[in-house]
């Protein structure tokens, strides 16, 4: 493990239904502001789409930013693994002599990671490309030779 190694993920959904909803809740937002408003239901229709295609706007806007700023999803370094994880980004700090336990099941996309203070921290690999998924097993096998 003598270099640092940064991964991201690789997202497997289209934004497709997301933009289509995004789509459809502002064109019936539209469509239904040309309506007369004395019937109930014709605002809360509308009250109903708007909040739901703002809130599909703003998400819009939100995936895009992330993507154009992406920073790695994992860091690896040799005396500490830095997780970018949440909604705002934030990230998680691991150093290795903290670590006491890695459990790598062969099957499975997750890593769990054990802490001194007895606290887990689960990686998820499902996000990951297969050939970053086995180098992230790899890297992590050896890390948890070195700390046994």
């Amino acid at each position: 493990m003598g270099d640092n190694r940064e991964l991201i993920f690789k997202y497997k959904n289209s934004r497709i239904i997301f933009n289509a909803i995004t789509v459809i809740c502002l064109v019936t937002m539209v469509f239904l502001r040309k309506l007369p408003t004395r019937n109930n239901l014709t605002a809360i229709l509308y009250v109903i789409f708007f909040s739901s295609g703002m809130i599909f706007a703003i998400a819009q806007i939100y995936a895009f930013i992330t993507k154009k700023y992406k920073k790695p999803n994992l860091t690896i370094k040799k005396d500490k693994i830095i997780f970018l994880d949440d909604f705002f980004m934030n990230s998680n700090k691991i150093k290795l002599n903290e670590i006491s336990k890695i459990y790598i099941p062969e099957y499975d996309n997750i890593i769990e990671i054990k802490l001194k203070n007895h606290r887990r921290r689960t990686i998820s690999l499902s996000h990951y490309k297969k050939e970053d998924r086995q180098l992230i097993k790899e890297i992590f096998k050896d890390m948890q030779e070195e700390i046994v």
